[in-house]
């Protein structure tokens, strides 16, 4: 009511599970162009980058000074994408916990979806829901590699900075522009060897998924100079993501079925036993496969349901719709 306060600080909460409410504080900023005050807010839907600090482990007073930092990081580069691309809400949320994962942990996702939907939903705001887009440093960055890929189908871009994987799969971000940053001398925890794991892998499903289109939009990248303080070299995958819009409908997606915590994946839904191992779901004009050859726990018997959700803009309702099942050991349905 009365229009987002520069700088002030919101609240969103959830109850969870356990019927336990938790909150996560978050800070807006609107950026707008500098040479013209013309576009405002109000007559257009505006894209979202929400920023997450690093810090985790630690007690309440050093992850506060990483909120704090978080809130000011980037502006020159932001204030660079305003005045190319027009307004734009900055959102800095401060973890509800100061545990060591504490952008990845069960109620982050929800409390997320959440927050979104309510800048989606209040004029004052008119977030496009297509237009969301995710950074994260050090701790942070360690939820990104996590978040990229579990919410991939609400991202129209994700930038991971300074952090470690914790053996978490990427397969998810098949439909996702991805970019990963990590400096070539951040000896701790591994992060620049395992970065450059991450890094050959995904260039190795670009190639090998060239004719699908999956991974095509990639920006991994060591800094062979840097530290685990990046100096801004990061910054340019900022702008770099802002470029790309979501992709709601794709014709092929990839899920990691394992290592999701939601029921649902783009289009498609899935309940029951959770399946272990890769999903892929994919669509030519009426025509459906679910690949399920890669789950390692299938069998006939497993309680598991994977249900697509169509409508007008993906096929013709009017004429017959082919389902084909592919399991494990070659089989097909």
């Amino acid at each position: 009511k009365g229009g987002l306060v520069e700088g002030q600080i919101y609240l969103v909460s959830i109850v969870q599970a356990n019927g336990k409410a938790i909150t996560m504080k978050y800070f807006c900023k609107i950026y707008k162009p500098s040479s013209s005050t013309k576009e405002t807010m109000r007559n257009r839907r505006n894209p979202l980058f929400i920023g997450l600090h690093g810090g985790g482990g630690c007690p309440a007073s050093f992850n506060d000074s990483q909120w704090e930092n978080h809130k000011r990081i980037y502006q020159s580069t932001y204030q660079e994408i305003a005045d190319r691309d027009g307004p734009f809400i900055y959102v800095a949320p401060r973890a509800p916990t100061n545990n060591w994962n504490l952008w990845h942990e069960g109620h982050i996702d929800p409390l997320f979806d959440e927050m979104i939907q309510t800048l989606v939903a209040l004029p004052q705001t008119s977030v496009d829901s297509n237009r969301v887009y995710i950074s994260g440093y050090s701790a942070g960055g360690d939820g990104l590699y996590v978040l990229a890929p579990r919410m991939a189908d609400r991202w129209a871009g994700a930038t991971m900075m300074a952090g470690h994987p914790n053996g978490v799969s990427l397969r998810g971000v098949f439909n996702l522009p991805f970019s990963l940053h990590v400096g070539g001398k951040d000896g701790a925890y591994n992060r620049n060897k395992v970065g450059q794991q991450y890094k050959d892998k995904l260039e190795q499903w670009q190639q090998e998924e060239s004719v699908t289109g999956g991974y095509q939009h990639i920006w991994p990248q060591i800094h062979e100079e840097m530290g685990h303080w990046l100096k801004n070299k990061d910054s340019a995958a900022l702008a770099w993501m802002a470029k790309y819009t979501r992709s709601t409908f794709p014709s092929t997606l990839v899920w990691d079925g394992g290592s999701s915590r939601h029921a649902r994946f783009y289009w498609v839904l899935r309940t029951g036993t959770p399946l272990k191992g890769e999903i892929r779901v994919s669509r030519s004009g009426q025509d459906f496969t679910i690949d399920l050859s890669k789950c390692t726990n299938f069998n006939s018997s497993l309680d598991a349901t994977i249900t697509i959700r169509l409508n007008d803009t993906m096929v013709n309702m009017e004429e017959s719709i082919a389902v084909y099942l592919l399991v494990p050991n070659g089989g097909e349905r």
